[in-house]
């Protein structure tokens, strides 16, 4: 019978520690909340809104299909084009995950109030 080494048994040791860390799942990022809208006028809404983490965050009008978004961001405000009763899908995404996304209809959120003050 052969007799192993310590550094044997260490080595193993260490691979039966990191296999299972590897096979187990990694937790979703949570959605992003829904965001405050303000009517600007011809077809614009202006969005604002913050994230959990920096992250790129992306809006899809599902109406016109167009997207906006801003990367690298933690708090964002930017534009789009939608009419009052469009659904837009708001998620964010790093660098190698993708969140769940949020669906929100313009009539439907609270307004900024007084320009976003």
């Amino acid at each position: 019978m052969r007799r192993l080494t310590r550094r044997t048994l260490l080595a193993g040791a260490g691979v039966s520690v990191l296999v299972p860390s590897c096979l187990s799942p990694t937790l979703p990022m949570p959605p992003p909340d829904v965001p405050d809208a303000l009517d600007i006028g011809g077809g614009q809404y202006r969005l604002r809104g913050s994230l959990p983490q920096v992250a790129t965050v992306i809006v899809r009008n599902e109406r016109t299909a167009e997207l906006f978004g801003r990367a690298f961001v933690l708090d964002y405000e930017f534009n789009v084009t939608a009419q009052p009763s469009d659904t837009l899908i708001l998620w964010y995404e790093t660098t190698s995950e993708v969140s769940s996304a949020v669906a929100f209809r313009l009539d439907r959120v609270p307004p900024i109030l007084d320009g976003g003050q």
